[in-house]
């Protein structure tokens, strides 16, 4: 099966068309920030943050859950 936000924990609905990766290797926010070597920062605009659709993958995917599910 492979690892894609439909399945994963982290993946979480904020309403009921918007739902956003709560990883805690995805931080959110702006200006130079400590960054993890395989984590990511997300400079977001009025809490937009990053949205990503039900098929993207990801290496930090752990299986559980979700609001599709």
């Amino acid at each position: 099966m492979a690892k894609t936000c439909k399945t994963c924990k982290f993946y979480i609905p904020e309403d009921i068309y918007l739902y956003t990766c709560h990883c805690p290797k995805m931080k959110y926010g702006y200006g130079k920030q400590d960054v993890d070597s395989d984590g990511v920062l997300i400079e977001d605009d009025e809490g937009w943050g990053m949205i990503p659709g039900p098929d993207f993958g990801c290496i930090h995917h752990k299986k559980g859950k979700n609001g599709l599910q």
